[in-house]
């Protein structure tokens, strides 16, 4: 029994294409780098960047993809993603402003979840599947069994339990906005 359970449990990831730079760790980044001496040796001229999932960790992947094409070389870059509009789950003002960092950056935004075919570009770069804890006597959603939470933080039939972080079915993930559900 208890009064107040609040879980943190952190979530798993798991990787969505082979031979796929996948971010948010440290092999991603060494990933990332190696694309960017491929781009400018010309030996990558098409990269792709695809959001596998609504829940996930979008930020670091559209903050590569600007990057990408921001970068010392010519390459072609798209954006491919479940959302209707870039980072919709920030609201309006932000999804526009990063539309706009797009173009002018000219990133290709490929929304609605429409098909995807690695062998079009050269290199892919994803963010991986966010799997939940699936805990006996803890509710979870969908193929992934992450945590459904109210706007609060309430999980979903448990009384008394809140959950944060990565393991719940807040579409974002990134550890300031867990840190900050945790506040």
């Amino acid at each position: 029994p208890y009064d107040t359970l609040v879980l943190a449990l952190g979530a798993r990831t798991l990787p969505v294409f082979d031979d796929a730079v996948h971010v948010g760790d440290e092999e991603g980044a060494r990933g990332l780098a190696a694309i960017q001496r491929e781009i400018q040796e010309g030996t990558v001229r098409r990269v792709a960047f695809v959001d596998p999932a609504r829940a996930g960790w979008t930020l670091p992947l559209y903050e590569a993809a600007l990057l990408t094409a921001n970068g010392p070389g010519p390459v072609s870059v798209s954006l491919h993603t479940p959302e209707a509009i870039p980072l919709e789950h920030f609201g309006r003002h932000a999804s526009a402003a990063v539309a706009e960092a797009l173009l002018a950056a000219g990133v290709r935004f490929v929304g609605d979840g429409k098909p995807f075919d690695p062998h079009s570009v050269d290199r892919v770069v994803s963010a991986p599947l966010v799997r939940g804890p699936q805990m006996p006597g803890v509710p979870a959603t969908g193929l992934y069994g992450l945590i459904p939470v109210d706007r609060h933080a309430r999980v979903t039939d448990l009384p008394d339990a809140f959950a944060i972080g990565d393991a719940t079915d807040y579409p974002v993930k990134q550890a300031a906005i867990a840190c900050q559900q945790a506040d």
